[in-house]
């Protein structure tokens, strides 16, 4: 894409007030743009600081993976086609390092299947040029969105696991017959112990874990063992 064609499209600004009161707006997060074309590259960062991003554009997927950015990056968007290793590539080299960073590819037209193979590696969006600025920050922030929810999940199931982890063998093993749905008098024969000994380990590990029912139960085991 030429200069003249990103002014038509990505630099086009908002043309009504209402339109540019809608744009999204971010407190600092740290985004990575990637893209072969310098001027795709000037005029993006310009967008994305003035809501308020930080900006860090990089001409090439390879400079991404060999720089320190992956440690600091709250979100990534990348073109598809590139010179070396295109969009597809790295987000598959991405998952193959773990990295849980969003990733929005940006696409011609053309390389639209290219795109929904993105998606299918986990890209959070696709945005197709030539696109409108507002375009992009929306999909930056359901991508920051993701980010934030795959966050708080970790968090929760961090805090799941540290609480299991204050069962005692035995109540651990109660515990986890109980989340499988079995009756105490199931447990107790399984465990070759009294029904009576059963009662007391619930009542006492759904005390420990500050849990009445036992449905609350069962979502902690689930969200514990969640990967």
């Amino acid at each position: 894409m030429g200069f003249s064609e990103l002014e038509r499209g990505v630099a086009a600004p908002a043309s009504t007030h209402a339109e540019s009161t809608r744009l999204p707006t971010f407190a600092g997060e740290s985004v990575v743009v990637i893209d072969d074309d310098p001027a795709i590259r000037e005029v993006l960062a310009l967008h994305l600081e003035a809501a308020g991003l930080r900006t860090i554009v990089l001409d090439s997927a390879r400079a991404l993976l060999d720089g320190p950015y992956l440690a600091s990056a709250d979100c990534i968007v990348s073109d598809v086609r590139m010179p070396g290793m295109d969009g597809l590539q790295l987000k598959r080299e991405l998952n193959a390092r773990r990295s849980e960073i969003p990733f929005v590819i940006v696409t011609a037209h053309a390389d639209i299947p290219l795109a929904v193979r993105a998606m299918r590696e986990g890209a959070v969006d696709v945005i197709e040029k030539p696109f409108r600025p507002a375009g992009l920050l929306e999909a930056i922030a359901r991508a920051l969105a993701v980010r934030a929810n795959d966050r708080l999940a970790h968090a929760a199931r961090a805090e799941a696991r540290e609480k299991l982890a204050a069962l005692t063998p035995r109540e651990r093993e109660v515990f986890d017959r109980l989340a499988e749905g079995k009756p105490s008098k199931t447990v107790a024969l399984e465990l070759d112990i009294s029904q009576r000994t059963v009662d007391g380990h619930r009542a006492g590990i759904m005390a420990k874990l500050k849990i009445r029912k036992i449905g609350e139960l069962v979502r902690l085991a689930m969200l514990a063992s969640s990967p």
